[in-house]
């Protein structure tokens, strides 16, 4: 019997491991690879890498290209990267002299091919693998799992699994964007404040939430839900059912009264993220919000 190996199928980090290369850094995309854009973020904020380079792939005329004041100041005229072949790939990897060989871990770091590759991997040996179109896959499961927890842990202000907090905002203020959600300055506080300190609840020990005194006061956006709005959608969550095998009971990783949800499963956070949350988000929220949630959500129905 004789088999062949189509593609592979894990999440990002996996993507790394068995592709050879550098899935984190400023290169941290496995297709843009060496033409990655990165933007390296403060210390005083999040001090995180971001790509800020995804309006490359829009139409040339989309009005997104323009509107800098969004996304990272600047405005975007450049189309997106050029594609390596498999057959090109293989050329470098062949050639490349510094290639780590296989076995034992050196005690010095190795210098990566174009700061990409950090070795070559064992299925270039594969007479056919430089033919493959796609011979690496993202399981996208665990991705929608990944990416419908922070969502909701930022919609339920959840300090723990929220991307929305002091940090974030100190990176907008660093980068000039979205002023209105921009920390606020000490003396426009204690006037909002009243002469109170506010307190935020942004970082974690230990599973636990700590709460510290901030000086910068960060003002509420529109897609934070209020307590009507979380009421409403726990009830419509708690009151769904589904048919035996569809997913798991969703009730079951819900707490109602603290408004919070956790240990959910990765087949039901797909569900959700496709079928359940739309149905859940109807009529509430600003429209313009609830529109951008839906059409993300469909995104995630179109490509499963």
């Amino acid at each position: 019997m004789r088999a062949a190996l189509l593609t592979t199928v894990h999440d990002y980090l996996g993507y790394g491991y068995i592709s050879g290369q550098a899935c984190h850094g400023h290169c941290g995309c496995v297709k843009c690879m060496d033409d990655t854009s990165f933007l390296q973020l403060s210390k005083k904020g999040s001090c995180k890498t971001v790509f800020m380079g995804h309006r490359r792939w829009l139409d040339k005329d989309d009005e997104w290209r323009s509107r800098g004041d969004l996304f990272d100041n600047t405005d975007e005229a450049r189309g997106p990267p050029r594609k390596r072949s498999g057959e090109e790939i293989h050329e470098m990897l062949k050639n490349w002299t510094d290639c780590p060989k296989p076995g034992k871990k050196k005690k010095k770091a190795e210098k990566m091919l174009l700061k990409v590759w950090k070795r070559k991997s064992v299925f270039w040996g594969l007479k056919y693998w430089e033919l493959l179109s796609s011979p690496h896959s993202l399981d996208m499961m665990h991705i929608t799992k990944n990416i419908y927890e922070s969502l909701l842990g930022t919609l339920f202000d959840m300090p723990e699994k929220s991307k929305d907090g002091t940090r974030a905002r100190q990176d907008l203020k660093d980068i000039g964007i979205r002023e209105e959600l921009q920390p606020a300055s000490l003396k426009r506080t204690k006037e909002m404040a009243k002469g109170k300190n506010i307190v935020v609840a942004d970082e974690t020990k230990k599973g636990k939430t700590v709460s510290k005194t901030k000086k910068d006061y960060c003002p509420p956006t529109c897609f934070m839900l209020d307590e009507d709005e979380l009421h409403q959608l726990f009830n419509c969550l708690d009151g769904i059912k589904v048919p035996s095998g569809y997913s798991g009971l969703i009730r079951r990783y819900l707490d109602t009264k603290k408004q919070r949800f956790s240990n959910m499963k990765s087949h039901d956070c797909h569900v959700m993220m496709m079928q359940l949350l739309p149905v859940a988000l109807r009529g509430i929220m600003d429209d313009h919000v609830r529109n951008t949630l839906l059409d993300f959500c469909n995104i995630f129905d179109v490509l499963s």
